[in-house]
């Protein structure tokens, strides 16, 4: 890209005779420029960040001293003296090679943090100056991948900039975030409206009315039944149990249907059997099939048919959770053909959807059968006082899965740190992208997700990691 600068000539005439002012053609501007000059301004901002650094060694603050080294490689990845004060060693290629166990430096006496971040803070406002004066210069001459980059790192120290949020499209958010991303803007307005939906849905499915027993149900013992249009309920624990199994059936309908615009039907005459132990989920699967339960003694909840699920808990709480869970992996299985294969999807977006409607997430998949009260994740993850994003986002900046595996993997080979970044994509889907989810679901069954969501989102999984972690810190 090149742009000419031109200073026109000036024509004067008097007395007879003509003056023409000298005319100048400027050196065309390239690329080439705007890099020199950025490549310079990055180095002075790292140069001051060590400047600063130096001054803080005399003064014996030496935990603050390698902080901002650290900076001022952030700034300019090679600045010799800071890389060297950190004891980095350069290889023969050009690479850099950080010491194995770098020595954990302190402090020494009273820091005076006022004053460093006084110093920090002239260094930071004069780079500030001069890189929106680098970038108006070259707007035109940049393509916007580029001049996005620098934005984004204006942000990064400078969050109230709205020349910087307004280039890279944020919109005003609300009190305690003024600038976010749209997508950001969106999460937060869908969280309420999902919430809303289905508390109104849960409601209306919570009345029901009487039934009569089929098949094998009047061979048990119940203690309370019912039915809305939409299914049926057995309880060996109450009353209580119907209304929720049969409240979170309907919620689950219109979550999909009015939340996520995705057309689903449940099954006529789908049934939830709510019982209290193991050996009474045994013992209605044994009168249901007329055989032995063997292999059922450690299951949580299974499906008896393609519409009867029967599920167990010590409280209404965890049988809660199993319907609410059971019934979002038929709907995503019936819809979508998706399986436990598509680990990411089946785990993340099912946990995520099973908690707005139930509010917890007890249950992890072991079969495409079961879900194992026993399986193996962490107690703190069960606490639905937890926030899975905020540790999904711990995740994403400190201990990154390869976002590529993680995309490929099947449910019984995830770790937990996996589940916790699948959560956070599926939440992302669905607060954030709700119009491109349909079209990614509707093909992941069929097609490696990776190709899937980079065709749809435009992000590589790389490149999918950054978008995530940059929307949790937006929200979190």
């Amino acid at each position: 890209m090149k742009r000419f600068a031109m200073l026109c000539g000036l024509v004067l005439f008097g007395g007879g005779a003509s003056v023409v002012a000298a005319l100048e053609i400027a050196a065309p501007v390239t690329i080439e420029d705007f890099e020199e000059e950025r490549s310079a301004l990055r180095k002075s901002l790292a140069d001051g960040l060590y400047d600063v650094g130096k001054w803080c060694h005399k003064k014996k603050w030496y935990a603050e001293r390698d902080r901002l080294y650290r900076e001022a490689v952030a700034a300019d990845p090679e600045h010799l003296k800071a890389r060297k004060a950190l004891g980095f060693k350069r290889n023969r290629d050009g690479s850099w090679e950080q010491p194995e166990e770098p020595e954990v430096q302190r402090n020494r006496g009273r820091v005076d943090l006022d004053e460093i971040e006084a110093q920090v803070a002239k260094v930071l406002d004069d780079w500030h100056t001069n890189v929106h004066a680098l970038l108006a210069k070259y707007k035109d001459d940049v393509g916007q991948d580029v001049y996005q980059v620098e934005m984004k790192l204006i942000l990064k120290r400078f969050p109230k900039d709205e020349v910087a949020h307004r280039a890279l499209g944020h919109v005003p958010g609300w009190e305690g975030r003024p600038w976010v991303s749209k997508e950001v803007k969106a999460s937060y307005e869908r969280r309420k409206e999902l919430k809303d939906l289905v508390a109104g849905s849960r409601t209306a499915g919570g009345k029901f009315e009487d039934l009569e027993p089929r098949d094998f149900e009047g061979d048990l013992t119940w203690e309370a039944s019912g039915k809305n249009p939409l299914a049926r309920a057995f309880s060996k624990t109450g009353d209580e149990d119907v209304k929720v199994a049969l409240e979170v059936a309907n919620a689950a309908q219109v979550l999909f249907n009015e939340g996520m615009g995705i057309e689903v039907e449940l099954p006529e005459g789908l049934t939830f059997y709510l019982v209290e132990d193991n050996a009474q989920l045994v013992e209605v699967a044994e009168a249901h099939t007329k055989g032995k339960g063997a292999g059922l003694e450690t299951v949580g909840a299974f499906w008896l048919d393609w519409r009867s699920m029967v599920t167990w808990g010590e409280s209404t709480t965890i049988r809660l959770d199993g319907v609410s869970r059971q019934t979002v992996s038929w709907l995503l299985k019936h819809k979508f053909q998706l399986t436990d294969k598509q680990g990411w999807a089946w785990e993340g977006i099912g946990l995520y959807l099973s908690y707005r409607l139930c509010g917890t997430r007890l249950r992890f998949f072991v079969r495409e059968s079961d879900y194992d009260r026993g399986a193996d994740r962490s107690d703190n993850l069960r606490d639905p006082d937890v926030n899975w994003l905020k540790l999904a986002k711990d995740v994403l900046q400190n201990q990154r899965p390869n976002m590529k595996f993680l995309l490929g993997k099947d449910v019984n080979n995830m770790t937990e740190r996996e589940l916790l970044v699948s959560y956070a994509l599926g939440a992302y889907l669905v607060e954030g992208r709700k119009a491109e989810l349909p079209g990614i679901l509707a093909r992941i069954a069929k097609e490696p997700s990776t190709t899937v969501l980079e065709e749809v989102l435009g992000l590589d999984p790389d490149q999918l990691g950054d978008e995530l972690l940059e929307w949790l810190d937006a929200l979190y």
